[in-house]
């Protein structure tokens, strides 16, 4: 999955969950390359899921100059 995001110019980078946070996922653009970010959290392929496609419509619908965290209130 990594290579395929590569291959269409997006880093996907798979990151720990932060206790507390209820942080699911982020996007930022560093020198010109996308970087989504998909935590653990509650390690559900639903929520996984839903939150990778999420962070790419952030990706594709918005400036580049924008950054997006995606979090879940429980």
């Amino acid at each position: 999955m990594e290579r395929l995001c590569a291959q269409c110019g997006v880093a996907l980078v798979l990151v720990p969950y932060l206790p507390k946070t209820y942080i699911c996922g982020a996007t930022i653009w560093r020198n010109n390359m996308a970087i989504l970010a998909l935590s653990v959290r509650g390690k559900k392929a639903d929520v996984f899921w839903f939150t990778f496609f999420h962070e790419l419509a952030h990706l594709i619908n918005h400036s580049s100059k924008e950054f997006h965290i995606s979090y879940d209130i429980e």
